[in-house]
């Protein structure tokens, strides 16, 4: 039997935690971004950008920083990036932690932050130089016994990193994620991680940042 674990506060959000490409009018690793937000309670899905915030708001300061890109990210942001954005907006209320490294070390940073509850928005690259950003959102194990290891201090090694894909299907309403990827490499060569999404199926990735954030409140 499998066991869930899902990052702090996903289960007990009144409104859905995704946001898809299109809702916000930019690119992925915006949408990426404003779901971390969502899930450490900043926003909520009537958030927009339709009409300029009020800029002595934490949502207006996130807005200014999207100035410095054309078209709220349309050509792309890098995770690193990301972190920048957040700590200029909400420095005193989110806590971020920037890891850049090889698979092996990108997974063990994620798999570490979602343990711990936090969502954490992954660089993904493949074939024929895509780059795209996803929100890891919780984990799924084989055994049922996550709830006390995790009381412990230490928890069984995951089956499924659970994503939410801005760019893939809306979450089901009796599920908190539209795709996974497995943790331990499917494949050899330079894209060894296999992604699953609703759309596309399977794909063949790899991984270049990684980007943590959880609410000090």
């Amino acid at each position: 039997m499998r066991q869930i674990l899902i990052a702090d506060a996903v289960v007990d959000r009144e409104h859905p935690v995704l946001f898809r490409q299109g809702d916000l009018d930019g690119a992925c690793g915006l949408y990426a971004l404003m779901m971390g937000l969502n899930l450490c309670g900043y926003v909520d899905d009537e958030t927009s950008f339709a009409h300029e915030p009020d800029r002595r708001t934490q949502l207006g300061r996130l807005y200014k920083q999207f100035e410095d890109y054309p078209a709220l990210f349309s050509g792309g942001s890098y995770i690193e990036d990301l972190k920048e954005v957040l700590d200029k907006a909400y420095g005193r209320k989110i806590k971020t932690e920037f890891h850049e490294g090889n698979n092996k070390s990108i997974i063990r940073f994620t798999v570490s932050h979602l343990s711990d509850g936090h969502p954490v928005i992954l660089g993904i690259r493949a074939r024929g130089g895509v780059a795209h950003a996803v929100l890891a959102c919780g984990l799924e194990f084989e055994e049922a016994t996550c709830g006390s290891a995790r009381k412990n201090g230490a928890l069984p090694k995951p089956q499924r990193i659970l994503i939410l894909d801005p760019g893939g299907y809306e979450a089901p309403s009796f599920i908190h994620w539209n795709s996974f990827i497995y943790p331990e490499p499917q494949f050899s060569g330079t894209y060894p991680y296999q992604f699953v999404d609703g759309i596309c199926g399977v794909h063949k990735v790899s991984f270049d940042e990684a980007l943590a954030l959880w609410s000090m409140d």
